[in-house]
């Protein structure tokens, strides 16, 4: 998800490559996470990022 061009405007990794900035959570909830995940919901996605 992170590396797909086409949202290179909502998410990308961060120069270093050890993490990636989110810059338009709202339109990555409803338009993005839906084609990867089983929801929308942001704060879902913070939580399994966070258990991994």
């Amino acid at each position: 998800m992170v590396e797909d061009p086409s949202i290179q405007h909502l998410i990308s990794w961060a120069k270093e490559g050890d993490m990636f900035y989110v810059y338009n959570c709202i339109e990555l909830s409803s338009s993005v996470l839906p084609k990867f995940f089983k929801h929308n919901n942001w704060q879902s996605f913070v939580r399994q990022l966070n258990s991994m």
